[in-house]
Formats: C-alpha cells, structure tokens, sequence
C-alpha cells in the first residue's frame, strides 16, 4: 500500500535526522531509533473487523431516537449509550487491535501506549491524498501529516514514553536538558502570534507546533 511505503520512507528519513542531532548524547538516540523501529503503522484506512459483524462496535445498537425535533434528549441518549458501552469495555481484556476513532473521521492519531500512528480512511482522500497526486504534492499534503504523527512520538509528552509505550525515562540528563530548551524557542515564538487581540499560549499548543514543525521538515527532506 502506498501510505505504508510514504512510512517507511519518513520513517528513514527521521531515524537519519535522530543520528545526525548534535545535542542528543549516542545514549539517548539509540533509545530514540529504537523507539522509531518499533512504531506500529498497520491501521490504515479501515480495521478488517468492520467487514465481519461479530466484531463491530454495538454501543449504539439499542439507541432510542423517537424525536426528531428533540436535539437536546437525542445528544443524551448517545452519551448514556456510550457511557454503558465503555463500563463493559473497562471489564474485558485489553484489544489492541481496537482502533481509538471511527474510519469516516478525517484525522490520524499517535498513541503512546501503543506506540502506534493510525491513519483514518476519511483523511485519505482529496485534498490530503489521492493516488493520482505527483510524489511531490503527496509528501507536501499526506506526507506531512504522517511526519506530523511520527514526531508525537518524540514531543514534549511522546518522548516520556519508551518504544513498547510504557511510560519511562530513555533520556540522559544532558539530551533532555537540550530538548527542553529547544522546545522553548518553538513555544516562544508561537506566543508572539495574535488573533483577534489574544495571543496564543505556546505552552499549551507546544505538542502540536512541534509536531507539525517535524513533519514538514521530514515531508521536505
């Protein structure tokens, strides 16, 4: 599949971008391409249990909407549904081959519990990705979206957990110490953009500035 092909090329690409760091001790980084190795990237499009109905998702099943008018005690009924649905859930063995979103959403998610990227069939569609697109305009749309996700992995919250997704400190003093002061020249300069008279908190919207700074910066090289 060409998605798994435009991984493993990003994926390359980062591992090469970790060996040449200068300010990541040799400790460090090959904890960081480990963790890069061991990325899962399978769940793509669609997960194979929706073609079989013993599999599906049933929270909804016995979902009462007799109202078409009533929007307020409709949005109810779907949060109690969902709510009896996730206490049942709680109870069963952990399913890793569960997908966090459903497939028509356009996004794509990292987890790092799982150490995984997943990429939902809603985004993998004009204007993010069609398989007519040139290899240029596909790395420039999907491509950075996929780096995007892959550098999650190695944010501010991505880097506390190790390649098998167990939270753990991999990180030597040193290289630590070095991430945190570059990440707070990306916050700074997030905080000097202003909307409408407020300017935006780049503390708060750290993890996804540099997430997106990586995945263009990977999708480019």
């Amino acid at each position: 599949m060409e998605i798994q092909s435009m991984v493993k090329d990003l994926l390359a690409t980062f591992i090469e971008r970790i060996d040449n760091l200068s300010y990541m001790d040799e400790f460090t980084k090959q904890h960081a391409i480990a963790k890069a190795r061991n990325l899962k990237y399978e769940k793509i499009g669609y997960p194979d249990y929706m073609m079989n109905d013993t599999h599906m998702d049933h929270r909804y099943q016995h979902l009462q909407v007799n109202c078409s008018d009533c929007y307020f005690e409709n949005v109810l009924q779907v949060v109690r549904r969902d709510r009896i649905w996730r206490q049942e859930e709680f109870k069963k063995p952990v399913d890793k081959t569960k997908w966090g979103m459903n497939p028509h959403q356009v996004n794509a998610y990292y987890s790092h519990s799982r150490n995984e990227i997943v990429f939902l069939a809603g985004l993998l569609q004009p204007p993010f990705y069609a398989p007519h697109y040139t290899r240029s305009m596909k790395f420039g749309s999907i491509g950075m979206i996929i780096g995007h996700e892959i550098t999650h992995g190695f944010d501010v919250t991505g880097s506390k957990y190790d390649k098998d997704g167990i939270l753990a400190n991999w990180w030597s003093n040193r290289s630590r110490e070095a991430f945190d002061k570059s990440t707070r020249c990306i916050s700074k300069y997030f905080s000097s953009y202003e909307v409408s008279g407020f300017n935006v908190n780049g503390n708060l919207t750290l993890s996804e500035d540099t997430s997106d700074i990586g995945g263009l910066r990977m999708a480019f090289s």
